[in-house]
């Protein structure tokens, strides 16, 4: 099979990081990539494409929500149509004025945009920032500012671990949007319930997905996704990701059961434990002397409408077991 590709069109199309396996463990004997300036093509001529045949699954590129539309949980990475209608009568009752800004794709991508963009360690550009964005997402910056900016306060000064949190964090120490791609064989991940400890996170949400899901599709040929933060701190390395979801709409419903609730239903324990795969290969392969139980320091979900600076509300924490990322690796990048 052979593909043909503009040089034009790859111009936009390199991002800052790529997080891979090693050339050679790429299945390259069934794609031959070719690429082609714009003087030297000549006419697009279609091919007939023989009937009764399809294209190989293995140079299928599955990202995490492809993976989740297997399952019959709501894998949506924000709130959904249906919850912002549930939590109206709540909202009206919020003292918390956080809950009443908007919810779905378009506010959680103007949150993310926030601290994608956010100089954690200068507070003083924090207020210009918040109403560049506000404006930009078409949001009014009279009505939200205030309620942004004290959430974006609450999520800096909240300690993720002793003597820690983001506002200590300088631009040198993180990478935004990391992105990962590496191959995968055709094993389903319902089989690989069997391998894992049973006292694992991963382990217990697999265990809650109804293996005929599952075995709707595999996961052959190429993972691919990113990571929203990747930061450093005393030579270690963690993962960060935002969300922006209101749960039950209240101050008090971000409690450690609701959030850990919310991940499972969510998928989301699968999504960092795939992350947690990527960043570990790629600091195995660029890090001197690495060791996962030395340079690799967990992963962090912050509910950002729920944090509260004084306490570990709307924050989820975990380090999986060196074991249970080995086991993963195994399963899904094992050629025999």
């Amino acid at each position: 099979m052979q593909i043909w590709i503009d040089q034009s069109d790859l111009d936009n199309s390199i991002s800052h990081e790529m997080l891979s396996l090693p050339v050679s463990a790429l299945k390259t004997s069934s794609l031959e990539l070719t690429v082609r300036s714009q003087t030297e093509r000549g006419p697009l001529v279609s091919a007939q494409f023989p009937s009764g045949r399809s294209i190989p699954s293995s140079n299928r590129i599955d990202s995490f929500s492809s993976l989740t539309k297997q399952v019959d949980f709501n894998g949506a990475d924000f709130d959904s149509a249906d919850s912002i209608t549930q939590l109206y009568e709540k909202v009206e009752k919020e003292a918390d004025s956080i809950f009443e800004f908007p919810a779905g794709a378009h506010a959680g991508n103007f949150m993310h945009d926030i601290f994608e963009h956010l100089e954690f360690d200068h507070p003083n550009s924090w207020s210009a920032l918040i109403e560049q964005k506000l404006i930009r997402h078409q949001f009014d910056p009279v009505r939200w500012f205030k309620p942004i900016e004290k959430m974006v306060k609450q999520v800096m000064e909240a300690e993720l671990f002793p003597g820690f949190c983001l506002g200590h964090l300088s631009t040198s120490d993180r990478m935004e949007e990391m992105e990962f791609l590496f191959p995968s064989n055709s094993n389903k991940l319902g089989k690989l319930v069997g391998s894992l400890p049973q006292d694992s996170s991963l382990y217990q949400y697999l265990c809650g997905v109804s293996e005929s899901n599952w075995s709707r599709g595999g996961l052959d040929g190429f993972l691919t996704g990113k990571i929203d933060l990747v930061f450093r701190h005393d030579r270690r390395f963690y993962i960060l990701d935002w969300k922006s979801n209101r749960l039950n709409g209240e101050t008090d419903g971000f409690g450690q059961a609701a959030i850990e609730e919310e991940m499972f239903s969510h998928h989301y324990t699968l999504q960092y434990h795939i992350y947690i795969l990527a960043l570990h290969l790629h600091l195995r392969a660029r890090v001197e002397a690495y060791s996962y139980d030395e340079h690799f320091g967990g992963v962090y979900y912050l509910f950002t409408r729920g944090i509260r600076a004084c306490s570990n509300q709307g924050i989820f924490q975990e380090r999986p077991s060196f074991e249970v990322i080995k086991i993963l690796e195994e399963f899904l990048t094992s050629t025999t």
